[in-house]
């Protein structure tokens, strides 16, 4: 088990050293998902100052929501079906 940790450490430096070869889309990277995750907040923000609740949601849990599922589910799948 404590080789998989060592091995599994080693591919997350290699990949962290070739992420860093190109710095400047590194940081553009970072700040666009920054600015997307900022954006949904906003979004919520202002829907939530016109409407006091959406579908009997508060603003408190619609963000405890969002901000367990954008960790957890990858970007093409949502959590309802459409």
């Amino acid at each position: 088990m404590r080789e998989a940790f060592l091995l599994y450490g080693h591919y997350v430096s290699i990949h962290v050293k070739s992420i860093m070869q190109y710095k400047i889309s590194f940081l553009l990277s970072v700040m666009g998902q920054f600015l997307v995750s900022f954006n949904v907040f906003l979004g919520m923000f202002f829907m939530f100052q016109r409407f006091s609740c959406v579908g009997g949601f508060t603003y408190s849990q619609v963000l405890l929501w969002n901000s367990h599922w954008q960790n957890v589910l990858p970007e093409d799948l949502t959590p309802f079906p459409l």
